[in-house]
């Protein structure tokens, strides 16, 4: 199905979305989690995992899920083309929403009541069953339903306050601050006034990522978004903007998390829009 890239319905085990080769350029994700220990990365933010939330995500920005224990972890989970789902808000009148959601921040967390909860989860079921399903009209019924199920979390999301970690918060505020230049745990802890030791060991815990797994993912997805924003942009260029330290460390290692390179990758998504 070319729009629906997958759907999962209470999936049970780990899940690390992070280390996911996405073969899609423009993919979104819906998560909706059955459980209440750990946390979701989404680009500069790390959300607490609670029972029933939703979570929207630009798949192209850093992201991860960290829970607890990995083996009890149960989700709902939809990847839709992001152009796709671009084009159903635009007919339902919703683009100021899903921009909210899933553009403005590279994503964002929701929190549920019960009741409501209960329905989007519902709906996870119904547009899984259609996703397998032989019926002939699965593709405006899953459409239907997905603008259904954003429709409900947007008018019922309750507001609270981010919980982030306070520490975590200032870590990832200083990398992104500093993304285009040299960065070190030492200047890092020198800044907040912390132990070197102790900030690693919480940063892996809380993000599933050591510091240097965080700085490569975002510079990573900043050369991807230039990579498909600007086609004049020379790649070397882009390499610099996104902090790498040269244009063969940027190939290498974009090669490596991507399985293409840097003009592989510009290239099949200049295919695709023409």
């Amino acid at each position: 199905m070319a729009t629906i890239y997958n759907i999962e319905y209470r999936a049970v085990g780990v899940d690390s979305l992070l280390h996911v080769k996405h073969e899609h350029f423009d993919c979104f994700e819906i998560i909706q989690t059955w459980y209440n220990r750990g946390f979701v990365t989404i680009k500069d933010k790390v959300y607490p995992m609670e029972w029933g939330s939703i979570y929207f995500i630009n798949a192209i920005e850093t992201h991860c899920t960290n829970p607890e224990c990995p083996n009890e972890y149960v989700r709902n989970k939809l990847f839709i083309s992001g152009e796709y789902m671009l084009s159903l808000a635009a007919a339902a009148g919703m683009s100021d929403v899903v921009k909210e959601l899933f553009l403005d921040g590279g994503g964002t967390s929701c929190s549920l009541d019960y009741g409501v909860a209960e329905t989007v989860d519902s709906l996870f079921r119904n547009i899984w069953s259609l996703y397998v399903s032989d019926s002939k009209m699965k593709i405006p019924l899953i459409s239907s339903d997905i603008i259904r199920l954003i429709s409900i979390i947007q008018c019922n999301k309750k507001d609270v306050v981010y919980k982030g970690n306070h520490t975590i918060d200032k870590t990832i505020a200083y990398i992104n601050e500093n993304i285009s230049e040299k960065i070190t745990i030492d200047d890092i802890c020198k800044e907040l006034h912390i132990n070197k030791y102790y900030l690693c060991h919480l940063f892996k815990k809380i993000t599933n990522m050591s510091i240097f797994e965080y700085i490569r993912e975002r510079r990573l997805s900043i050369a991807k978004k230039l990579l498909i924003s600007d086609f004049e942009l020379p790649i070397s260029e882009i390499a610099m903007r996104s902090g790498f330290s040269s244009f063969s460390y940027f190939n290498q290692t974009f090669k490596n998390y991507t399985g293409m390179t840097p003009g592989d990758y510009r290239d099949k998504y200049k295919f695709r829009e023409m």
